[in-house]
This record gives structure tokens, C-alpha cells and sequence, in this order.
């Protein structure tokens, strides 16, 4: 972590460190077949036709070599209401659909709801050919993602197939990151894009990409992951609201264990594609905290678990409850489960003041309101950044001077007490010169010893008429 923080990418891997900042260590972690055994809906094997908008009408999936299931009656009914919704632009019944079982069901209705749901116009701004900007230095490290993405989905992809997926993926991450270039990649980043491009298709994807980035998930594209803490640093406050015991059993894990989970809204974490879509639905319909009460919900599902772990292993602790969103989920029972956490436990109502430390900049409180979050302009968005980073480097600034100043205290301790001590002496000195006096408890507790020596101060100073 010596790196200079604008050019690093932050590795998202849960460590068992209890520090902020998990060490580097590559993702390139192997396929687990045999956790893959679930049936999921496949992403289509051809990429969604580049010059659909989020306006136009849904297009069929192109049919890949594992076709999603049949869909039943009642999740057809549902495509239709979802479809009707986003062309009457009806918000509060995306977000009713998107929280129910089976979210928006199928990409056809994603292709156009998550589009509405960031707010996008279907006109994006005009800006230069992203070619011609400026190469960033972080895209060697977008390169190294890039060639670790799609190992769980979609499958049966061949490697001619994979390539072009990737160069597609590449192109989409750099062109949004050069005409934004103070964003600030992370490691993981990847793994969110690779998600809209599998829904939305390359072209299509740009301009949902860029309002998440800038409206939704800024925090943690800043140039330090100071912003990023104060997201799951909220992780503890809900879990003390809705179980006490449990929040003390899991106080010793450092709550960047949920880290890796909230940078990535859980793509790194979920290897299904049919979930892992189920659950960009949820997240994309509500504000940005709800990924915080979600992974308290997978923690609270997991209470017998963790409560059967021995206290005295903090650190295997921490690993576990990292890990947590890995192990199979049942996503709608902690969706809801999710919802009702949040209406009991609002984050304004949390215990020790950890939301009122919120920056009004930052996401977690921007995206609060419905209206801001679907409608906010791109350019107030990057206002927004703007100010908000210049608070982290402003408090960044007074912890190094704080942190100097301790170091140096503490490495001239010594010094310093003698020199208050010396202080003090000559204070007492001048004062006993000026009143001609010794006082008895100077006699009684300081003896001929320490009298002599205040003395002979006491006599300088009058014979400098310094009284």
C-alpha cells in the first residue's frame, strides 16, 4: 500500500488483518464447479445488439447454448406490468417489482427498467472518441482484471467467444474511466460492469455505467478509501439495532469484511448469473445504504453459526462472516428480510452518531431521495465528487499533521519532560524572588534539596532585577 493512492487499484479480498486496507492479493481464485450446481439463467451468448437505448422496445435474448426455463404464467403477467411501468416512467413500481420475488424476472425486462432506474435519457452527452483521451495509468491494471473476468458465467463460452467478450468489457471500463478520469478504478470494478454488459450489451451499457459510477457508487472511486469506510463502518450500528449478541460476538471482525461485497454490490461474491442480476434489481431500485443492511442480513441469517464460533478467534471470525456471501444465499428471503431491517432501523435512527459523520456528499446520503438519485445530473454529480474529495483530502491533512505531531512527542518524551520541568523550576524561582518568602510546604515536602537550588535561582533573578 506504498503505491501513490491515485494510481493503485484497491484489492478487494477479505484478509483475516483486522486493519482498514485488506493486503493485495490477486482475484484470480480457480472455478468451484462443484458450488455451481444450482440452475441459473444464462446471460445470451451474443452481446445485445450495441445500437439498442434504454428507450428502445426489449429485444429477445439471443439464444445461447443453455436457454433460461420457460417462464410461467404469472412471471409473463409480471414482464408485461414491468414493461408498462417503465414507459409510464412509474419509479415506485419498478421499485415494488424490483423488491418482490423474481425481481424484474428475465433481461428483457432489465434491458429497459435498470436503464430508467439510473436515470438515464437515452441521449448521452456528446464528448470526444474516448480513443482520443489521454491513456490512464491504471489500465495495464484494467487489462490484468479483465483477463480474470467471466470464469462462472456465462458457460460454454468458447475461447473466440471469451475474447471478444473481454475486448468488449475492456473497452467499455477504459472509454467510461478516460472521459471521467477523476474517478479512480478499483479492483473490482470489473466485476460490476461485466454485469451490465452481459444485460444491456456494449454500447447500450456506456451510458448506465457511467450514471453508476458518478451517481451511485462515487464513494468508492475517490483517490482513498476513506469514503468507502464510512459505508461499512454503518455494518456494526445495524447489527447492535437488531441483535445485540450477535453484534458483540462479531465486534472483533473488522467490518472491512464486508469490503469486498459492497465495493463489487456483491458481483465479486455471487457466481450465478441469474442471482447475481436478481440481486442488482434489488440494489439498483433502493439507495445506496441498502447494500449495507443486506450484508447485516446475511450476517443475521447466519446468527447460530457465528454465535457457536469461539470468541477468542477474532480472526476466523472475520474470514467467515467475509465469506458469508459466497455460501448459497436465499435471496428472497433476505431481500425481505433486508426491507424490514431497514424500515426498523432507518439509518438516521442508529446508535452513536456514525450517520450524522456521513458526509452530505457522499452517496449514502445523495441517493436518499428518489427523485435525486433517477433524475440527477451528471455534471451536479461530479460537483459533488469534487467537493466531497476535497473533505477527505482536508481530513487526510489534519490526521497526518495529528499523527506527526504524536510521533514526535513521543520521540522526544524525554526532552520534553525536562524541559517542563526546568519550566516549572524557574517559574517557581521568579516567584519566590519576587515574594521574598519560602513557603512551609516547599520546607515540608522539598528539604535543604530542592530549597538550595531555588535559592541560587531566586538570587539570580534579583540580582538581574528581573522582580
Amino acid at each position: 500500500m506504498d503505491q501513490d493512492p491515485r494510481s493503485r487499484s484497491r484489492d478487494l479480498t477479505p484478509s483475516t488483518a483486522t486493519g482498514d486496507e485488506t493486503p493485495a492479493r490477486s482475484l484470480a481464485s480457480p472455478p468451484d464447479e462443484d458450488k455451481a450446481a444450482r440452475k441459473t439463467e444464462s446471460p445470451p451468448t451474443s452481446v445485445a445488439d450495441g445500437e439498442k437505448t434504454a428507450r428502445t422496445p426489449p429485444q429477445p435474448a439471443s439464444s445461447g447454448t443453455s436457454a433460461p426455463a420457460p417462464l410461467t404464467a404469472a412471471e409473463e403477467a409480471k414482464v408485461e406490468q414491468i414493461l408498462r411501468a417503465c414507459e409510464s416512467q412509474d419509479l415506485l413500481s419498478l421499485i415494488d417489482y424490483a423488491s418482490t420475488s423474481g425481481g424484474f424476472v428475465n433481461d428483457e425486462a432489465r434491458r429497459v427498467a435498470w436503464p430508467i432506474l439510473l436515470g438515464c435519457s437515452g441521449d448521452p452527452e456528446i464528448e470526444s472518441p474516448w480513443q482520443d483521451l489521454p491513456v490512464q495509468q491504471y489500465e495495464r491494471q484494467i487489462g490484468l482484471d479483465v483477463d480474470r473476468s467471466f470464469v462462472y458465467y456465462p458457460k460454454h463460452q468458447t475461447e473466440k467467444e471469451l475474447a471478444i467478450r473481454k475486448g468488449e468489457l475492456s473497452d467499455l471500463i477504459v472509454s467510461v474511466l478516460r472521459q471521467n478520469p477523476f474517478l479512480h478504478y478499483f479492483q473490482g470494478y470489473h466485476d460490476i460492469v461485466q454485469v451490465f454488459l452481459l444485460v444491456l450489451g456494449p454500447t447500450a451499457s456506456r451510458e448506465p455505467v457511467t450514471r453508476l459510477s458518478l451517481v451511485r457508487i462515487r464513494d468508492f472511486m475517490q483517490f482513498t478509501l476513506a469514503a468507502t469506510k464510512t459505508h461499512y463502518k454503518l455494518l456494526p450500528d445495524i447489527l447492535f439495532k437488531a441483535d445485540p449478541e450477535l453484534c458483540r460476538r462479531v465486534s472483533d471482525a473488522n467490518p472491512s469484511c464486508a469490503l469486498a461485497a459492497l465495493l463489487t454490490l456483491y458481483a465479486h461474491a455471487i457466481r450465478e448469473y441469474s442471482e447475481v442480476t436478481r440481486l442488482f434489481d434489488f440494489l439498483l431500485a433502493h439507495e445506496a445504504s441498502m447494500s449495507i443492511y443486506l450484508f447485516a442480513a446475511i450476517i443475521l441469517a447466519r446468527r447460530e453459526d457465528i454465535l457457536t464460533m469461539d470468541p477468542d478467534e477474532p480472526d476466523m471470525i472475520h474470514v467467515t462472516v467475509a465469506n458469508l456471501p459466497q455460501q448459497p444465499l436465499e435471496l428472497e428471503q433476505l431481500i425481505e428480510h433486508t426491507m424490514v431491517l431497514f424500515k426498523q432501523h432507518k439509518p438516521c435512527t442508529l446508535p452513536w452518531l456514525t450517520w450524522f459523520q456521513v458526509s452530505r456528499y457522499s452517496v449514502l446520503k445523495t441517493t436518499q431521495d428518489l427523485q435525486t438519485r433517477t433524475s440527477q445530473c451528471l455534471g451536479e454529480a461530479r460537483q459533488q465528487f469534487t467537493r466531497h474529495e476535497s473533505e477527505l483530502k482536508f481530513f487526510e491533512d489534519v490526521r497526518k499533521r495529528y499523527t506527526f505531531a504524536r510521533l514526535q512527542l513521543k520521540k522526544h518524551r524525554s526532552s520534553a519532560k525536562v524541559a517542563g520541568l526546568t519550566a516549572v523550576v524557574v517559574v517557581v524561582a521568579w516567584w519566590l524572588a519576587k515574594s521574598g518568602s519560602q513557603p512551609a510546604f516547599l520546607r515540608a515536602f522539598g528539604g535543604s534539596m530542592l530549597l538550595e537550588p531555588l535559592r541560587r535561582i531566586s538570587s539570580f533573578f534579583r540580582a538581574t532585577r528581573l522582580d
